[in-house]
């Protein structure tokens, strides 16, 4: 457990949470953890071109398996969240290790910018290593600072090569233990459970735009007012995944009001929202339901709006 407690403390506050950004300072503190680890068990260390790291025993790669998750987290996130897969993996080697019995290939895997908060879209670290992305697609994201996914691979040390990618290597199996982000399991009473599917996830960008002025001489009749259509989508799009129910949640997080002054009226605003549903078919649906929720909503508020599909 002291390995765990090491690990899962570093870029962790007790007042706000984690932020182990993909491949921030605290990330990479953490990844170098893990490979000093590795080290102890004399594991087989190898990083793809992504910057997802293996740590492997055993040599017969015709029954390899894949034990792992992922070490970056969402800003204030908690402190287990990934952690839970990446160090769990790392102990079964250990214990492997110790009882001295491997008759098959295991690997710790930590999968780079899992989440999505720092590169867009989520799952880059799997989706190259898996060859569901491109390297040319995965390479070109950027974070808010305009650093692009491949200089903050290159930078951190942990740059590899694409034929250690988890596709050319084919685990027989995976396995990824992870804590219950939800309060489902809580809520009904279980310690554990078992995933049953993987949702569709789709995230769209909407940008309202309305006419800014100042609030103190423009009549409340004569306005046109960006934030006030967000938020009115904000609210049906709720109200309207809260109707369907079957597992589908819709999400907006992300908000950007200009020009986001106390004392005038918004003349823009930017938002992300985040449809998920373990049906496919749902998922989309509900993106082209929620655009016309918003379409709607614009025409009643004069203002106009504009959307696209960032993944």
């Amino acid at each position: 457990m002291k390995n765990f407690h090491t690990i899962t403390s570093i870029g962790y506050d007790k007042k706000v949470g984690v932020n182990r950004l993909a491949l921030n300072k605290y990330d990479i503190e953490a990844r170098t953890r893990l490979i000093k680890e590795f080290n102890s068990i004399n594991a087989n260390i190898s990083y793809d071109d992504g910057g997802t790291i293996f740590g492997s025993l055993g040599g017969n790669k015709e029954e390899s398996i894949f034990i792992g998750s992922h070490m970056d987290s969402v800003p204030n996130g908690g402190r287990f969240d990934g952690m839970y897969g990446v160090v769990s993996a790392l102990n079964v080697l250990k214990k492997l290790k110790n009882n001295g019995q491997i008759n098959k290939k295991i690997s710790a895997v930590d999968f780079t910018n899992e989440e999505g908060a720092r590169f867009q879209p989520s799952l880059l670290g799997s989706g190259l290593t898996t060859e569901v992305f491109t390297k040319e697609f995965v390479y070109s994201r950027e974070d808010d600072q305009g650093i692009s996914f491949k200089d903050a691979v290159s930078k951190s040390g942990f740059m590899g090569s694409e034929e250690n990618r988890a596709k050319r290597v084919k685990p027989g199996k995976y396995l990824e233990l992870h804590i219950e982000q939800g309060p489902v399991l809580e809520h009904e009473g279980y310690q554990i459970g078992i995933p049953i599917g993987i949702v569709t996830m789709v995230v769209d960008e909407y940008e309202f735009f309305g006419e800014s002025n100042q609030a103190g001489p423009t009549p409340m009749e004569m306005r046109k007012d960006a934030l006030v259509s967000a938020s009115r989508f904000i609210t049906e799009v709720r109200d309207t995944a809260r109707k369907n129910g079957n597992g589908l949640v819709m999400t907006v997080g992300k908000i950007k009001n200009d020009p986001n002054a106390y004392n005038v009226i918004p003349g823009k605003v930017m938002l992300n929202l985040d449809i998920r549903s373990p049906d496919k078919d749902i998922a989309f649906e509900y993106s082209k339901r929620a655009y016309e929720i918003a379409d709607k909503i614009s025409k009643e508020e004069g203002t106009e709006v504009k959307h696209r599909n960032l993944w």
